[in-house]
């Protein structure tokens, strides 16, 4: 947790597929499968982790960002704010 007295916590997350898609075309096109498996290993590295695992903060607000445009997850967490 970066922030652990902040009062909005988000966790953003994606469909694999999705996530995977993503990156692909960050990098250029890259193999699809490939990257959905290297991003599959390094979520598990990441989750299990004995010194600050990746997990959802306690109270956080979970936001699929899957079916979202960049502007919409925008607007998701600034409906967040106090």
């Amino acid at each position: 947790v970066v922030f652990p007295d902040a009062p909005v916590k988000v966790y953003l997350d994606a469909r694999p597929e999705v996530r995977a898609a993503r990156r692909s075309k960050e990098v250029g096109g890259a193999d699809v499968e490939a990257i959905a498996a290297d991003l599959a290993r390094r979520d598990t590295i990441d989750s299990t982790r004995a010194a600050s695992p990746l997990t959802e903060a306690d109270g956080a607000v979970v936001i699929d960002t899957s079916d979202l445009t960049i502007d919409q997850v925008v607007d998701a967490v600034v409906a967040l704010m106090p």
